[in-house]
């Protein structure tokens, strides 16, 4: 017996379950569920969210510091070294630009982000989006 182009795709979109074959003689097939889909997230600032697969500032013009690992859990306000407990946080990623140039991608994979520098405060929900790949 042949298959044409579409039945052999179609066949091959679907596993064997209990030693059956695609024909389904014997056993019953499940069908594989393998691929990403990204989700975006606006976490505020100080604030431990899941791992981003990578960063999208969209408020240029301010200096930024992320968080890669915390004594928190997610949801929680990361630790700014009061009572003695420090979060990790690095603020080699920084990026700048004139008003108007665009969102700037970053592929870093934090789990927090806050504006750093004199003057800027914390920053605020939105300047800063975390891309989240999930398999589905």
């Amino acid at each position: 017996m042949s298959f044409d182009k579409h039945q052999r795709a179609s066949a091959q979109m679907y596993k064997q379950k209990s030693g059956g074959n695609f024909h389904g003689r014997s056993g019953s097939m499940e069908a594989k569920q393998n691929f990403e889909a990204s989700v975006a997230k606006m976490p505020a600032p100080n604030v431990v969210s899941e791992r981003a697969s990578y960063v999208i500032i969209n408020k240029t013009n301010l200096s930024y510091k992320f968080l890669y690992q915390s004594t928190g859990s997610i949801g929680t306000t990361a630790a700014d070294g009061s009572a003695g407990v420090h979060d990790f946080w690095h603020s080699a990623s920084i990026a700048t630009g004139n008003a108007g140039t665009g969102p700037v991608r970053l592929d870093i994979n934090p789990i927090g982000w806050a504006t750093h520098g004199d003057g800027q405060g914390d920053g605020a929900a939105g300047n800063v989006t975390f891309v989240i790949k999930k398999s589905v």
